[in-house]
């Protein structure tokens, strides 16, 4: 998903044979890069985060 994995990964149409097997080629191709960025990006999360956002979510759709 783009909105969460923003430049840290490859974004393939998973319908398309040619697109996957370029995705894997580029993955292939940049694989340091793609670490780097991953773990820059996974930083951005965690489960306190998540739990905290969920109970938001939950809390505003109960006052509705």
């Amino acid at each position: 998903m783009k909105e969460i994995s923003e430049d840290a990964s490859i974004l393939v149409d998973p319908y398309d044979v040619n697109s996957i097997a370029d995705g894997i080629k580029k993955a292939l191709e940049t694989p340091k890069t793609l670490i780097t960025k991953g773990l820059r990006q996974v930083s951005n999360f965690s489960w306190t985060n998540t739990a905290q956002e969920t109970l938001r979510v939950y809390k505003e759709l109960q006052n509705k």
